[in-house]
């Protein structure tokens, strides 16, 4: 994983969401240009991508400890 994602996840991880909605309004400010724009749905996708992958195998431990 990219040192950006991992500096990413921590902000994430003390902030809560807000980080991934602070990304979302500056991907939407019209002054944004076109290139950062498809840097920060990029970043935005890997977290959530991220997130999905943690998700996942949370929920298999947790299933794993029920049916253990």
């Amino acid at each position: 994983m990219s040192p950006e994602i991992i500096t990413l996840l921590g902000q994430l991880k003390r902030s809560g969401a807000s980080t991934l909605s602070i990304l979302a309004k500056g991907a939407t400010n019209d002054y944004c240009t076109d290139l950062r724009k498809q840097e920060m749905l990029t970043t935005i996708m890997l977290i959530l991508d991220e997130l999905d992958v943690i998700r996942t195998g949370l929920k298999r431990e947790m299933e794993g400890n029920t049916h253990g």
